[in-house]
């Protein structure tokens, strides 16, 4: 029987399709059974060692560098400034004389009212020996005393004002800071000098909240200087009424004088307040636990598996967290891809160096 070429065209073409489906079901029944069998690959992981460490939990702020007694001085009269003997820094003595101001209208009034005294005192004096002597009414002799009590009280108050010209040190200190430079005309009320004592202290401005959370007397204190050495303290005093609308104290932190070559009033410096500390306790990096704020865990590295390991969690001081497990001291902990690990994952360890 003759078959027409259409028909061998269709028939072909039936077969190839045949064909092909078939070994696509093969293909598929044969990847089905590798993907149950097959072993998947270990999970690239960070990981590092616990550490013993001693660790605080702690609220920085940056305070500013005090004396802890402060003074300063302020025009009382106007003048130009003629000398200020001790430069910043330099210290003083009680009654040291700091600033002195010209003042040419005042010291011009002194001598008109030192004339004028001079001439009432002789004349009261003189009035004095006549009346004695009946030479003179007693009616001149009161007048020659009023005019006498008048002048006297009108020099009085002159050098007074003149007095006020020049500044003097009111206690043992160091002259801190100068507000006006020689040759400068100041009017009353302006700042002129500030000196202070030799004790130094700091002092920061703390919100609300964080005195509440304890900060008070005693409190240990860090204090960074500027080489980044870290030196210990305490809180001295705060302030039981705040300066502001933004509900912030005033703290003081003391500087023992064996630290005062290291600071200068004026300074600002990083402190730490310490909430609590902890002594020799296991740490791990914060990113190590996982569900932190209910059942918290991690995942220790034993010979290239994940094994999910239960943690009880302490204080956490930068990036490092207080923790409790039983440790054997030698297993290391993930501190990558944590997230996406199950209990006995196949892991490739890569280790990184605690800071």
């Amino acid at each position: 029987m003759k078959v027409s070429s259409r028909v061998l065209t269709r028939l072909t073409v039936y077969m190839l399709i045949t064909v092909v489906a078939g070994s696509l079901v093969s293909m598929t029944g044969c990847s089905g059974q590798d993907d149950t069998g097959r072993t998947l690959p270990p999970v690239a992981v960070r990981v590092t060692r616990p550490e013993i460490r001693d660790m605080t939990a702690h609220i920085s702020y940056t305070g500013i560098v005090h004396a802890t007694d402060e003074f300063t001085a302020i025009a009382r009269v106007q003048g130009i400034v003629v000398a200020l003997p001790f430069a910043e820094g330099q210290p003083i003595n009680n009654g040291d004389v700091l600033l002195s101001l010209s003042t040419p209208e005042l010291e011009a009034t002194v001598d008109r009212l030192r004339a004028e005294f001079d001439y009432w005192n002789e004349r009261y004096a003189a009035d004095i020996k006549l009346a004695a002597k009946g030479a003179v009414p007693q009616e001149q002799v009161a007048t020659s005393k009023k005019a006498f009590e008048s002048a006297k009280a009108g020099l009085r108050g002159a050098e007074s004002q003149l007095e006020k010209a020049t500044e003097l040190a009111s206690f043992d200190g160091v002259v801190l800071k100068h507000f006006v430079d020689p040759g400068q005309t100041v009017m009353p009320g302006m700042p002129l000098l500030q000196i202070g004592n030799d004790e130094l202290e700091i002092q920061a401005e703390v919100v609300q909240e964080d005195i509440q959370s304890g900060i008070k007397r005693g409190t240990p204190v860090i204090v960074h200087d500027g080489n980044g050495e870290e030196h210990q303290s305490q809180v001295s005093a705060v302030a039981p009424v705040s300066n502001n609308r933004s509900r912030t104290f005033t703290v003081k932190v003391s500087l023992p004088r064996s630290l005062h070559d290291r600071f200068r009033v004026g300074e600002a410096v990083v402190i730490d307040f310490v909430r609590e500390s902890s002594e020799r306790t296991l740490s791990v990096p914060t990113t190590a636990v996982l569900n932190r704020d209910s059942a918290p865990y991690i995942f220790l590295i034993r010979e290239n598996h994940a094994v999910k390991t239960p943690v009880s969690v302490g204080i956490q001081q930068s990036e490092n967290l207080a923790v409790q497990f039983d440790w054997n001291d030698s297993d290391f902990v993930a501190i990558s891809n944590v997230a996406g690990l199950t209990d006995g994952d196949l892991v490739y360890p890569v280790y990184i160096e605690r800071q």
